[in-house]
């Protein structure tokens, strides 16, 4: 008994812990919405949002890369590749994906699709 007391416990402790940290980090995205620009959560991006990235941002939804300069993209989380790719305006279709990692550069991107849409929402 004093077992399943313990461990009701730390499991009840854990999610309250969880649940505030989930309050506390919510991703946020800078976009250009009305020619101005603004910092905006993650979950009210559009598809049509112009987004601004730099290195170190995660990619918030899937696009297309408008401009960019010196890009690094971290596609692990989709491909499993270690090595992160490099994204120019000049491919055909230069796309990003949500759950990426800016690893080095700059670039604009206009948001196509979000939440389950995206190519890791799928999944």
């Amino acid at each position: 008994m004093l077992n399943v007391v313990m461990g009701f416990s730390q499991e009840y402790s854990a999610q309250k812990t969880l649940g505030a940290l989930r309050k506390i980090i919510k991703p946020f995205a800078t976009v250009i919405r009305s020619g101005k620009r603004q910092i905006i959560e993650a979950s009210s991006l559009v598809p049509g949002d112009i987004v601004l990235l730099g290195s170190g941002d995660n990619v918030p939804a899937d696009g297309s890369l408008l401009e960019g300069v010196d890009m690094f993209i971290s596609e692990s989380i989709l491909t499993g590749e270690s090595e992160p790719v490099k994204k120019s305006q000049r491919e055909k279709y230069p796309h990003l994906y949500m759950g990426t990692t800016v690893i080095g550069g700059r670039g604009t991107m206009m948001v196509e699709k979000i939440g389950t849409q995206t190519e890791i929402g799928r999944w």
